[in-house]
């Protein structure tokens, strides 16, 4: 009977997926306990009663008696066992389906022979019964925080999604409507120039090229909330113009390699260049570098990032631990990842240069619908 016992819990411990979980077990204990047939019951809320059964070695009709019988009870009565009866069963074995010292279901077997249940057989049912109560009950436990965590994920791509749609709105009209008023104070003030007098033009010139400077520093800024070519012409674009920008701005060499293989989710988009921006930030702030490289890949429906520099480095506990502006840098980049169920791996040591390999799967959780319930 050990040995029985044994293989029921190799069997319930083979799988995550409760459903499979109550399929090994009916499978595992029937052969080991000599049953002819075998019910089990899953419910999650007595007042609902059982919302999984798993039923083998019953005739067509019983099954659907069982199922009619078994709605909104919990244990065994007589009008289950007369069915059993009715049936052609002579004995009828039940156990609780134990778990954190509450029963979410029950086990039952039965027999046509003549032979009873002995005493030996009932307390091993009630150790198999706890058994696969436990693995069932860890199983949704464990599905129940997968189902959290995506909602979580869908919620936070959903706020990064309305973020960045709010900046793809400010940086819009910050180009269209600052530039149109700005093209008209030029405007006006070549109408100014040509009525005052020469000494006066180079004070028109000043002001013309503190116009020019307020516009191009306009553009930057409406370029760094929502670079317009990552919506037009996708990621390495967009990368490529950061690199040329950075480059301009800080006399570091700034490289993009690789291929994203084709047009992303949006927020896969979004993030990974939110992600290179802040990183390249790091570099030329931080890092003081004279290079860097950012390399794209997609590989078996994920998208690879891998953005190298030969800056002064640091030790990733210092990252991990969010010292510093660096290391809040980095806590921000891991937030980014979260929502979209990516991972980040640092590399660097002091005077050594640093790597971040960032890896995220190609979909989009904001894609997943919420129910109300859910919300």
């Amino acid at each position: 009977m050990l040995e029985a016992l044994r293989s029921i819990a190799l069997a319930v411990g083979t799988s995550h997926d409760a459903t499979e979980i109550a399929r090994a077990a009916v499978t595992a204990v029937r052969p080991a306990f000599r049953a002819d047939a075998v019910a089990l019951f899953l419910s999650d809320d007595p007042d609902n009663g059982e919302r999984f059964q798993m039923l083998e070695g019953f005739s067509a009709s019983v099954v659907e008696r069982l199922r009619n019988a078994r709605a909104g009870k919990r244990h065994p009565d007589a009008e289950i066992r007369a069915l059993l009866e009715q049936d052609g069963f002579t004995f009828v074995a039940d156990a609780p389906l134990l778990s954190r010292g509450v029963t979410i279901g029950l086990l039952s077997l039965a027999r046509r022979d003549s032979a009873p249940f002995s005493e030996a057989q009932l307390q091993m049912l009630a150790v198999a019964a706890t058994i696969t109560g436990v693995a069932i009950d860890a199983a949704q436990v464990s599905d129940e925080a997968v189902r959290r965590r995506d909602q979580l994920r869908a919620l936070a791509a959903e706020n990064v999604n309305a973020r960045e749609e709010e900046a793809r709105r400010i940086a819009r009209e910050l180009h269209d409507e600052a530039g149109q008023l700005l093209a008209g104070v030029h405007i006006a003030l070549e109408g100014i120039a040509r009525e005052l007098p020469a000494s006066a033009y180079p004070r028109v010139l000043e002001t013309r090229a503190l116009l020019d400077r307020i516009e191009a520093q306009l553009r930057g800024v409406s370029h760094q909330l929502r670079p317009p070519v990552l919506d037009t012409l996708g990621l390495k674009p967009a990368l490529e113009f950061l690199a040329g920008t950075v480059s301009a701005r800080t006399g570091a060499a700034v490289s993009v390699s690789g291929s994203t293989g084709g047009r992303l989710p949006n927020i896969i988009e979004t993030t990974l260049y939110r992600i290179a921006q802040e990183a390249l930030n790091n570099v030329t702030k931080h890092a003081r570098a004279t290079r860097a490289s950012l390399e794209l890949a997609r590989t078996d429906g994920r998208i690879e990032c891998t953005i190298r520099d030969d800056g002064a480095g640091f030790h990733p506990k210092t990252a991990d631990g969010g010292q510093g502006q660096q290391g809040l840098g980095f806590i921000g980049i891991r937030e980014r990842l979260d929502a979209v169920g990516g991972s980040l791996r640092i590399t660097s040591a002091p005077s050594e240069g640093t790597e971040l390999f960032i890896t995220m799967p190609v979909i989009d959780p904001s894609a997943k619908k919420l129910s109300r319930a859910d919300r």
